[in-house]
Parts: structure tokens; C-alpha cells; sequence
């Protein structure tokens, strides 16, 4: 058999199968389910209302909540060797968004700090050149941030600039850190290595904000003209809330 789709109420005394033995295939119901004994289906249940249990529920496999939307890095990093975002809401309001990117093939500005790393040229005056846009409505009211490195920083010459930091900007061509900036994560010099972790706390309203990765104070050393990375992981959570609708 198909799937069972409902689109108005119904009301079943006894058991509703959908399969065979046992229902294997989909329940869709627009509308609300509720249930007072048991509600079994194999497949899934999928409902566009509210799923209401005055029992216990046992769930074997996961639940999903639809993400409110999603965040997308700007082009002037196109040339990372990976970068992708996930936003995915975990109950209640709560709002994580993912950024998980590989430098490699992205380009450290040497012109002076606190320029934008991207596909470059080397004075980090790369157009859009952000990792995303922030948005109280997709990414909730950010709180915290926990930014992670999973691979240090390296470039063929062995120049590469290991202190990034990461800013909030209110434009989305932004080539350094402007006075209105947002300095979210500040190395303070230190450089990072596969490792390093740095959790903060946000109390600024980053709605509308666009993130980049900037070169730090450490002054590098090596070849003055700028270089490719060739490696760097890192992965930067972003933790918020929209207040749900009760």
C-alpha cells in the first residue's frame, strides 16, 4: 500500500494499520495527532501540527526538528577546499548553526592586520568574502560562540598566519575591521593549533551581521608577499534562540 495522508480530522476507536502485518509506510496528517493509547507506525509520522501523547512515547530511532532556514558563505571564499553550513534546531526554541570550513587554497593577507582571509590578492581586499550572514530569524539570538581547530594552519612556505581571529561586520564587502566591528573571537596574538578551542559568550545583537576570518596582531614571518594555505580546519557553533509560539 502508499502512504495514508489526512488531511481533515478523523477519529479511529480501534487501530488504524497501514502495511500489512504492521504499518510500515508513512503517516502524513496535516493537521494535529493525538493519542491517549498507543500510536505505532514503522515508517514515520509526519504532521504538519502537533503530535500530542498523554501516555509515554518511545522513539527508537530520531527526532527532527525542521531547521527555520539556512546560511550561506559569501563568494569571495569560493576557493576553500571545503565550507558548508548547517542550521538545525534542537527543541524549544534552541537554534545551533554550524560552520565548518578547510583554509587550504584561501589566502593570508600579510598587508597589515586585521584583514579579511580569502581568495585573495594578498592585501585581503577580497570582495565578499564572508563565512555567512547572521539572522535572528534563522540563527536565533546568538549567546554563544565555541570556535574549534581541528588541523593547524600550514602554507608550502611555512609562513602561514596561524593567528586568525573572527569579526561580525555589518557589510557584506568589508576587506578589515572597521570601528563598528564585532571582534566575536580575539587570539590576542596567540596563534592556533589543531587542538585549540575558544568559547565566548555574545552579548551583542549579531541580526544582519556578516562573519569573517581576519588576520590577527602576530606579524608573520616568511615570505612578506602572502601565500596560500595549504591546511587548516576549523569548525565555529553558533548558539541561539527564537522564542517559540505557544
Amino acid at each position: 500500500m502508499g502512504k495514508f495522508v489526512q488531511r481533515t480530522e478523523a477519529t479511529f476507536e480501534d487501530n488504524v494499520g497501514i502495511g500489512t502485518t504492521s504499518p510500515t509506510h508513512l503517516l502524513t496528517v496535516a493537521g494535529d495527532i493525538s493519542g491517549s493509547g498507543k500510536i505505532l507506525n514503522v515508517g514515520g509520522i509526519e504532521t504538519e501540527g502537533n503530535l500530542g501523547v498523554t501516555g509515554s512515547m518511545t522513539v527508537r530511532g530520531a527526532i527532527t526538528f525542521p531547521a527555520p532556514g539556512t546560511t550561506t558563505a559569501g563568494a569571495g571564499i569560493s576557493d576553500a577546499y571545503f565550507k558548508e553550513w548547517t542550521v538545525e534546531e534542537i527543541g524549544y526554541g534552541n537554534i545551533v548553526s554550524t560552520f565548518i570550513i578547510d583554509l587550504d587554497r584561501l589566502i593570508a593577507p600579510y598587508a597589515s592586520v586585521d584583514l579579511v582571509i580569502g581568495d585573495g590578492p594578498t592585501n585581503g581586499s577580497v570582495a565578499s568574502g564572508y563565512l555567512g550572514r547572521l539572522s535572528n530569524s534563522v540563527n536565533g539570538y546568538i549567546y554563544k560562540i565555541i570556535m574549534i581547530c581541528a588541523q593547524t594552519p600550514d602554507s608550502a612556505d611555512d609562513s602561514a598566519i596561524l593567528d586568525i581571529d573572527l569579526v561580525a561586520d555589518t557589510a557584506d564587502t568589508a576587506t578589515g575591521v572597521a570601528a563598528n566591528d564585532v571582534r566575536l573571537i580575539d587570539m590576542g596574538g596567540a596563534d592556533w593549533a589543531a587542538g585549540t578551542v575558544k568559547i565566548v559568550d555574545v552579548t551583542a545583537n549579531l541580526d544582519d551581521y556578516y562573519l569573517y576570518l581576519v588576520r590577527g596582531d602576530t606579524t608573520p614571518t616568511g615570505d612578506a608577499s602572502g601565500t596560500a594555505y595549504t591546511a587548516g580546519k576549523f569548525a565555529i557553533k553558533f548558539y541561539g534562540f527564537i522564542p517559540p509560539t505557544f
